[in-house]
């Protein structure tokens, strides 16, 4: 008799703290967020080439019919700084992540600044007839889709 009088309050605590969690979680994701931008090439009927060399992250590259570059840089607040360069350079940065994307010769590089511990990943639209050098060190999953062209890729401490 006495469990079936304390079930109720039993259960309204396991609410509770599945409503926080739910709100903690919910946080956490929306506290990840993305910027994306299109970087043209110097020679868009020309094969090109992707390098990322990453410490933390993930990379993810897709081909398609474009002749453009898009990257989509994903982490925890990143802000754009629309500021660009003579070359075409253009930098992301913030107080937790910064990086840059710049493209000379057909050649796109994208780059993390060593600025903490803070872990970035990138999603890369790339035109089919591409190649691609492609590096991680850490909790990171390298993946290349519809792209023909030489591939590169070290993953040390993942897929």
């Amino acid at each position: 008799m006495l469990l079936v009088k304390r079930l109720p309050s039993v259960l309204n605590y396991i609410k509770s703290i599945f409503l926080v969690l739910v709100l903690l979680l919910s946080g956490i994701v929306t506290a990840q967020q993305s910027e994306t931008f299109t970087i043209p090439l110097s020679r868009p009927s020309e094969p090109g080439k992707l390098r990322i060399h990453l410490i933390d992250g993930s990379i993810t590259v897709n081909g398609y019919d474009g002749n453009e570059v898009i990257v989509t840089a994903v982490g925890k607040n990143v802000k754009k700084n629309n500021q660009r360069s003579k070359n075409g350079m253009k930098k992301i940065d913030n107080n937790s992540m910064s990086f840059s994307v710049e493209e000379r010769d057909n050649i796109v590089y994208v780059k993390k600044m060593p600025n903490g511990s803070s872990s970035m990943s990138f999603e890369v639209q790339v035109p089919r007839n591409f190649s691609v050098d492609l590096k991680t060190l850490n909790n990171g999953l390298i993946s290349v889709n519809n792209v023909d062209g030489t591939h590169e890729a070290s993953n040390l401490n993942g897929k």
